[in-house]
């Protein structure tokens, strides 16, 4: 039974591995599940029995992903007239790919593949973006983004969102790894990814790595002053040659961050949340059902518009106990006080502000990979801590 066990984990994770390295080939233009999803399919599959298997000993997060799970359910039966199956199927089998990795006890190395395929995916697309030099018009400002064949330009807020979790992960995991090789591997796909996340322009993205740029500064500071002079310049000359090298469009954005009042793109992201809030109060409790927020925002009377936020917008869907589902999710991760989890799930919840990414893989994924790496290193603490009074 273990060498089954371990022959369908190693699928689960070939799965994941795959979907995260050509996850450029999605076609949606806001990234979502919907337009890329054939190798989670085999991953939800392969993974479904022997997480069932292993529920006598369910974790508090794997119950949470249930909970979520019959909330969906719940959901398309009461709401069935706001249905759409495109959303129900992606929250599912997001879902799904949670609790299998919540409670399958995955080692650390398994793990390790999958934080490499996440470094190589971000760095594949900072080089598409180099390479093709897609614009994507929005407003008064050509952004930079990737466009797959014949398939739609990505939506740069949802693209920066998917890089920077790829960023905090590679930053994260320079820490974790005992491999200078693979330390030296994260540290340049951190930078590599970085510089990939400012060419697309988005704010939310910008605010994201420099929260974790302080963080990792911070942690080098108190281990080495070495490293933290190193890092200290590094981001010096990063900053000059990143103002020589990107567009007067991107600059612009980027300098406007603050402008909420003078900066169109912030003033009109501000009304949509009105709007959205507006009929959040019509329903607060229960939610309108699984479907665009466009379509609840004027069934509910207000303005035909979308959201721009992901909580706001699975609020409107699901009723206010998704958003106390999430956040206790969150906090599960985050008790573990494990800094690469941490920078994990700080790289998820800061761009989710500006962006409707509930149907996004990478960030249900990413909060169960945080969660998983927290307690792989956990058994390993365990282990080291049993090793060490056996040698007494």
């Amino acid at each position: 039974m273990a060498t089954k066990n371990g022959f369908l984990e190693k699928i689960i994770i070939i799965g994941v591995c795959i979907e995260i390295l050509f996850i450029f080939v999605n076609r949606s233009e806001y990234f979502q599940l919907s337009g890329w999803y054939y190798p989670l399919l085999i991953s939800a599959a392969a993974g479904i029995l022997p997480a069932i298997n292993k529920v006598h000993n369910i974790k508090k997060i794997s119950v949470l992903a249930l909970l979520f799970l019959l909330l969906i359910a719940c959901s398309a039966i009461i709401n069935i007239k706001m249905m759409s199956s495109g959303y129900v199927l992606s929250y599912t089998l997001a879902l799904v790919i949670f609790f299998i990795f919540t409670e399958i006890d995955f080692e650390k190395k398994q793990l390790d593949k999958i934080a490499i395929s996440s470094a190589l995916s971000g760095i594949i697309i900072t080089l598409m973006i180099l390479m093709f030099r897609v614009r994507y018009y929005e407003l008064t400002s050509a952004r930079l983004t990737i466009q797959f064949g014949s398939g739609p330009k990505i939506d740069p807020n949802y693209l920066s969102g998917y890089l920077v979790s790829m960023a905090a992960i590679s930053i994260g995991y320079s820490l974790l790894v005992k491999s200078k090789g693979l330390k030296v591997f994260f540290l340049a796909s951190y930078i590599i990814i970085a510089f990939g996340t400012l060419l697309t322009g988005s704010r939310g993205a910008l605010i994201t790595l420099l929260v974790i740029t302080f963080l990792a500064i911070l942690d080098r500071s108190r281990k080495s002053a070495i490293s933290f002079l190193v890092v200290i310049v590094a981001v010096i000359v990063a900053y000059f040659f990143l103002q020589r090298f990107l567009s007067v469009d991107t600059i612009s954005r980027l300098s406007n961050i603050s402008g909420w009042i003078s900066d169109g793109s912030n003033v009109r992201r501000i009304s949509l949340w009105q709007n959205a809030w507006n009929s959040i109060r019509k329903s607060p409790i229960l939610g309108y059902g699984m479907t665009a927020t466009i379509d609840i925002n004027a069934y509910a009377g207000n303005s035909y518009e979308p959201t721009h936020s992901t909580y706001l917008e699975m609020w409107c869907q699901l009723g206010i106990f998704s958003i106390i589902l999430l956040i206790l999710m969150i906090m599960n991760v985050l008790k573990s006080r494990n800094k690469t989890a941490t920078w994990i799930i700080i790289a998820i919840i800061i761009p989710a502000i500006f962006i409707s990414a509930e149907c996004n893989f990478y960030f249900w994924f990413n909060i169960a990979f945080a969660s998983a790496i927290c307690d792989a290193c956990s058994r390993d603490d365990v282990a080291n801590n049993n090793m060490t009074y056996m040698l007494n």
